[in-house]
């Protein structure tokens, strides 16, 4: 019974990972110079914002752009000694501390200034 179990299980991780190879190559094929611009936003907590931000450094560091483009760091229930420290180990990196209210007017700046070959806004 034990065996059954195992055997299906390897059948079906197996099969997700051939249908992943298989999506990856049609992409690759089908559209070999488009990629979509990718964003991933995060909702920073009080005391442990550090932690999230070095988690998402670590996982784009390892992943690419195949995890996101640019990182958009909402900081609004953050102190100002801590969201400066977010934003000293974010400097010149695709990871940016912002507040809510201004997440959309800080993504179409950095769409503008990629559009016009600049590479970071700040």
């Amino acid at each position: 019974m034990i065996m059954a179990v195992f055997v299906v299980l390897i059948l079906i991780f197996a099969s997700l990972g051939i249908c992943d190879i298989i999506h990856a190559v049609k992409s690759a094929l089908l559209f070999p110079d488009e990629k979509p611009v990718c964003y991933c936003v995060i909702n920073l907590k009080s005391g442990c914002a550090l932690q999230q931000l070095k988690f998402l450094s670590e996982r784009k560091r390892w992943y690419g752009s195949e995890f996101c483009d640019k990182i958009f760091a909402i900081g609004d229930s953050l102190d100002i000694l801590e969201k400066s420290y977010c934003e000293n180990f974010t400097y010149g990196s695709d990871i940016y501390v912002c507040d809510s209210d201004s997440l959309s007017g800080f993504i179409n700046g950095i769409e503008f200034e990629e559009v016009n070959g600049k590479e970071n806004i700040g």
